[in-house]
């Protein structure tokens, strides 16, 4: 599988066995519960309100009182030239690598660095401050995008504080082994039941498309260091468990500092996979196949094409530490297919609706250490977090409803060496770790914990210094509890449960020209659903994605 996605369609086959505890109406229970959530969509409300009265306080004001005072003076400055490395180093940011250069306390810039910012600064790259701010990962240049400056539409908006942003991602997966092309699968919007039980298992195919704008806020209303993002998807599947089709908002949000970048606050409605964990393999955007986890999802967490009114409050503690705290409306629990994803699909299709059956609040406290590769320095990304959730989730063991739910993860990627220290633009090129822990209630999430172990390389040879090579392997482990009420029924469904699902899997992904990454992988899953007949067999998926960022 390779993919949270399968991970999640893989859980709702329950759905669709005919298990008492299991069945509900598709619209009643949910309706119900929504009423037990309105106090936690009121902290929501709230937190969003507060979030817009606190840009409105002129952050350049915070500024000028920390510069006042004369015992915050090195602090100030050394955060200072902490974001100019980071901006110099992540985006490849000409100008905040020239005022890096004028800090006494960093190492000097060579003359070929030096050089390639000149270059630089003469392409798409020079608007780089319009891409979407706030995710976890780095976004990739509008120096390396589909659109670049053609017709000068990058200069003409940037006359009025105006950006584009946006990407485009297909994937397909074909399973290789010689095994049932179609099956029982999980339920469908219609109530029918899918006769694909998990991705790849015949040709499969799905595309999303998110375009947008982004808006300077100093440039608009004079409010320094912010950003307003307005941007919509389409996403196309050719199973709709997967990923449904779908038209709606990505996302409609306000990033500002403030504190002198100390605090970062981010709020709206969004998507929040790129804001939370960190589960791309190295990263790196322009693959989207790796990880399988699915935890997070699971607890109500939106990726693409699942926004959600949200907030998020990001405290910089010191140059490498953060800290950052979030409440958002959860994906609906225990919906009419049981996977959250799907089911946000038919209960808010256009992604505006605020509220959503048993939808209630999700919080999220995450704290991590972070460090930019730089020449003699390797990067670093430790993280780790608690998540609550106080939907109802049906109890597995009881066949009842239990309110409220719990899970945290660990997460750490460590650079092991650096084929090219020398130069701030090839710092990050070299060998990598990582290894995942999510954990669960077992008794109401169906892959209630995830293992990962991954080993990575990025510009490992110097004729190809954006290619990324992946080799990981994940452990999702199953509710014994669901096992249990599975296989009490097997005698009339000729189904099992499984234990644990298994995927073994090796990527490359090539960066082919200016705008477009493609990736090819091939992965090993041992039963890759949480039920199996006893023709089923394991899965060997080809998988292939492209990535163009506009």
């Amino acid at each position: 599988m390779g993919d949270p996605r399968s991970t999640l369609t893989a859980e709702t086959m329950i759905r669709s066995r005919g298990e008492p505890t299991m069945q509900h109406d598709k619209f009643t229970d949910n309706n119900l519960n929504c009423s037990s959530t309105m106090p936690a969509k009121r902290i929501l409300r709230s937190a969003l309100f507060l979030g817009a009265v606190a840009i409105i306080i002129p952050s350049q004001a915070f500024s000028q009182t920390v510069d006042q005072k004369q015992a915050g003076m090195n602090v100030v400055k050394k955060r200072e030239r902490h974001a100019l490395k980071v901006k110099s180093l992540v985006n490849n940011d000409e100008a905040a690598a020239a005022a890096l250069k004028a800090s006494s306390s960093s190492p000097a810039i060579s003359a070929g660095d030096q050089a390639l910012m000149q270059a630089r600064s003469k392409t798409a790259a020079r608007f780089d401050n319009y891409q979407i701010k706030g995710f976890n990962i780095p976004y990739p240049s509008y120096s390396d995008s589909l659109l670049q400056d053609y017709g000068s539409i990058r200069s003409k908006l940037d006359e009025y504080g105006i950006g584009i942003v946006g990407d485009v991602t297909a994937i397909g997966a074909y399973n290789l082994l010689d095994g049932p092309r179609s099956g029982p699968g999980p339920v469908m919007a219609d109530g029918r039941q899918s006769d694909q039980q998990f991705w790849g298992q015949k040709l499969s195919g799905t595309n999303f498309l998110q375009a947008g704008l982004s808006f300077d806020t100093d440039r608009w209303w004079g409010v320094p260091d912010g950003q307003i993002v307005v941007m919509g998807v389409n996403t196309v599947s050719s199973w709709q468990n997967y990923n449904p089709n779908q038209t709606a908002v990505a996302a409609i949000t306000w990033y500002q500092t403030l504190f002198d970048k100390s605090l970062e606050l981010k709020f709206g409605i969004q998507t929040n996979e790129k804001e939370w964990v960190g589960t791309v393999i190295g990263g790196n955007i322009a693959n989207p196949i790796g990880s399988s986890a699915a935890v997070h999802y699971e607890m109500g967490l939106g990726p693409v094409p699942a926004a959600q009114p949200s907030a998020r409050l990001k405290w910089n503690i010191t140059d490498n530490i953060y800290e950052q705290i979030g409440v958002m409306r959860s994906l609906p629990i225990n919906g009419p297919t049981g996977n959250p994803i799907y089911d946000n699909r038919i209960y808010n299709p256009s992604n505006l609706d605020f509220d959503v059956p048993n939808g209630g609040l999700l919080a999220i406290n995450e704290i991590g250490y972070k460090t930019a590769a730089s020449p003699g320095v390797h990067s670093t990304w430790l993280r780790g977090g608690i998540m609550w959730n106080n939907s109802d989730f049906n109890n597995f063991a009881t066949g009842r409803k239990q309110s409220g739910a719990v899970a945290g993860y660990l997460l750490g990627d460590y650079q092991l060496t650096q084929i090219a220290p020398d130069s701030i633009f090839s710092a990050y090129r070299g060998l990598y770790a990582g290894a995942t822990m999510m954990m669960g209630d077992e008794d109401v999430l169906p892959f209630f914990a995830s293992y990962e172990a991954r080993l990575y390389g990025i510009g490992l040879m110097d004729s190809r210094p954006q290619d990324m090579i992946s080799l990981s392997y994940t452990y999702n482990d199953i509710s014994k509890s669901l096992g249990r009420q599975i296989n009490s029924f097997s005698n009339l469904s000729g189904l099992f449960a499984n234990s644990a699902s298994q995927t073994a899997q090796l990527s490359y992904t090539a960066h082919v020209t200016d705008g477009v990454s493609a990736t090819l992988g091939v992965g090993y899953t041992m039963n890759p659903s949480v039920t199996q007949r006893r023709e089923d067999r394991n899965a060997l998926n080809v998988i292939l994605a492209l990535f163009m960022p506009l």
